[in-house]
């Protein structure tokens, strides 16, 4: 039995601003492979790896050396936990794309079929970049095993609207009418393989979201037109984190 669902819900239908970078030359090897070598990069595990990778991205479009990024104290501590909650999976622990995919279809179809009960023309759609959006997401609630709709530090995906301007267009400027739902359960991993689990699984969440004024306006409301969905386990603490993105046209 799935227990103890806790839900949230915010609606973000604003427009974010914007960050400039003031370095465009890119680094010589040498300075590169310094950067590489202060960060002790072989040593590291792949998630690690993956944050130093990112941070030498952002250092070096920002500034010409290492040395020069240093001295802007404030910078390297922020953006190396910026990037931190950029690498968020685990490497294991997680559902197979084919269990993922089995959840995605299961949990559009109970969304549909709740909407239908008002119109029959309200069905909507799956849309692969909004499934992006909820599963950064759920990959950042659970690597800070937490529920949340805002990303700490992160500006470009730090609300709702936010991430789905920035994988639809590259600009979180953009502006999109964007609703989500989260929540998190625990869950029975071991079961995971089983598709009448799943199906449970799917269910439960639906089931709760609907019990919920907020949740179930959302999967309701009628100017939404397109859907996505994601799940991210935290397997040391049982427990997965799901979240529902929405989109108008």
């Amino acid at each position: 039995m799935i227990r103890n669902l806790i839900l949230i819900l915010i609606l973000f239908p604003f427009i974010s601003l914007g960050q400039s970078s003031s370095n465009s030359k890119p680094w010589l090897e040498k300075a590169k492979e310094e950067f590489y070598n202060k960060y002790n990069y072989q040593q590291k595990s792949e998630n690690d790896k993956k944050v130093i990778d990112c941070l030498f991205d952002k250092v070096s479009h920002k500034f010409s050396s290492l040395r020069k990024a240093e001295k802007s104290v404030k910078y390297l501590p922020k953006t190396m936990e910026t990037c931190s909650l950029l690498v968020y999976v685990p490497i294991t622990g997680q559902l197979s794309k084919e269990q993922e995919e089995f959840l995605n279809v299961e949990m559009l179809d109970l969304v549909n079929k709740f909407r239908n009960k008002i119109t029959k023309r309200s069905e909507l759609k799956s849309d692969q970049e909004l499934d992006q959006a909820a599963k950064l997401q759920s990959d950042y609630n659970a690597a800070i095993n937490d529920l949340s709709h805002l990303q700490s530090n992160n500006i470009p995906y730090s609300t709702p609207v936010r991430r789905v301007s920035m994988i639809k267009t590259g600009n979180y400027k953009a502006q999109y009418i964007v609703g989500e739902n989260a929540t998190y359960t625990y869950i029975d991993f071991d079961k995971t393989k089983n598709s009448e689990y799943l199906n449970e699984l799917a269910s439960e969440m639906f089931e709760s979201w609907k019990a919920s004024k907020g949740h179930r306006e959302n999967m309701q409301n009628m100017s939404y037109k397109y859907f996505g969905f994601a799940v991210t386990i935290r397997k040391d603490s049982g427990i997965i984190y799901a979240i529902q993105v929405f989109q108008g046209e």
